[in-house]
């Protein structure tokens, strides 16, 4: 990776990497230096961790720790006498994006490699947070979490970003190490929830095969009905609406075919976003 910032492609073709070179990170936490030096020891990291993935989340783990850090450079601040960059995990969706716009990526065998490299990103130090939490995290939370980013990719993310702050001039009994990381994958394989799919929205509402089936079937039947209807004269549905000449009035027509048939669809309580349970 090195050899793209020594031959000036990452300054040409990559300004979201480009803008890592220089930003500084607080010595206590990173004694590796400066940003794009933590970020290539991350990848190096993350390359040991990814055999036994098939490609596309192979490609999913190396961009994510990749990526990570995009949100340093706006946020880096010193304060109190500590170099922080607060908020850097949301910040960093955005270059992101702009990043894999330029690679072109977007899905790879049927994989969401974006949208899961989108979310490594804001969430790669969840693990970490839950493993310091003050209380006990709980099962709903890990669960939330995987509708939203798998859990085994961000645990390898989340693995590198923590060992790929170890120069080797650091002594060994200096070194940071993955007692975090490997506690959060523990927790999410006793859930059996490690692999668990994620939606291509997080902050939209799950996805449901057998309401998705239910509509097709709605949609399907009342086509077929409707132009059944609209050859009748005297025909009238059971919920009292008229066969129509007009293109509002016979979506009101195909609408009450969807209730007469399967009642109202678009108020099933299985189909709220999970972020909304109390």
């Amino acid at each position: 990776m090195k050899w793209l910032y020594d031959l000036g492609v990452v300054a040409q073709i990559f300004p979201e990497m480009q803008s890592l070179v220089g930003v500084p990170q607080e010595p206590e936490w990173h004694p590796e230096g400066d940003v794009d030096v933590h970020t290539l020891m991350v990848v190096d990291e993350a390359r040991k961790l990814i055999d036994e993935l098939d490609y596309p989340r192979q490609v999913t783990v190396m961009l994510g720790s990749l990526s990570h850090d995009f949100g340093k450079p706006p946020t880096t601040e010193f304060i109190d006498g500590r170099t922080r960059s607060r908020g850097h995990d949301e910040a960093g969706v955005e270059p992101t994006l702009t990043f894999l716009d330029t690679l072109g990526i977007h899905t790879l065998d049927g994989y969401d490699v974006r949208n899961q490299i989108v979310q490594l990103v804001r969430y790669h130090l969840k693990p970490g947070e839950y493993y310091k939490a003050k209380s006990p995290v709980g099962d709903g939370a890990f669960r939330r979490l995987a509708r939203k980013v798998e859990p085994d990719l961000l645990y390898r993310v989340a693995k590198a970003d923590s060992l790929g702050r170890n120069p080797d001039w650091l002594p060994k009994e200096k070194w940071f190490g993955s007692e975090a990381q490997e506690w959060f994958v523990e927790k999410v394989r006793e859930l059996e929830i490690e692999k668990k799919g994620p939606r291509s929205d997080p902050d939209g509402p799950p996805f449901d095969r057998t309401r998705l089936g239910t509509v097709a079937a709605v949609q399907k039947y009342s086509r077929r009905r409707l132009r059944t209807a609209t050859r009748r004269q005297d025909y009238r549905p059971r919920n009292g609406y008229f066969r129509s000449e007009t293109a509002g009035e016979r979506r009101e027509l195909e609408f009450g075919f969807y209730k007469d048939r399967f009642g109202d669809v678009s108020d099933d309580q299985h189909y709220q976003s999970p972020d909304r349970e109390k």
